[in-house]
């Protein structure tokens, strides 16, 4: 009978309105945490999926740089660059050297012309602001 009475008196004290505060006051706190380590998760996540796609991106970027040097390596790679670099060729071949083609200017009076009416612009856009 006594265990009783003792289970009673500790219920009554678990549901006061005292113990009932205390409680939520640490479960608050125990939820505060809890989303603060969700947030830092997402953000963790974010940036493992960030250095995914680098690390993808890079391997391809060194896939691709390995495909060239192999292609460097070769006899024909070697050529082509000697010949793009040094503009060399072979004995009984012949080089063409393609230049761009020049666009006509204007004559230098009206090069002067446009001058004057530039500076006239610009002297009466500092006179009326």
């Amino acid at each position: 009978m006594f265990d009783f009475h003792e289970k009673r008196k500790i219920k009554s004290w678990l549901f006061s309105k005292p113990a009932i505060v205390v409680l939520l006051v640490v479960a608050s706190f125990l939820a505060n945490s809890v989303y603060a380590l969700y947030q830092k998760e997402r953000e963790t996540a974010a940036k493992y999926a960030n250095r995914q796609a680098e690390l993808a991106e890079l391997n391809a970027h060194a896939a691709a740089l390995s495909a060239e040097v192999e292609y460097m390596q070769s006899t024909r790679g070697i050529e082509e660059e000697i010949r793009d670099r040094f503009d060399v060729v072979k004995k009984g071949e012949q080089a063409v050297i393609v230049m761009e083609q020049r666009h006509p200017t204007t004559s230098p009076a009206a090069a002067a012309s446009t001058a004057q009416a530039e500076a006239a612009e610009s002297f009466f856009s500092w006179l009326f602001f």
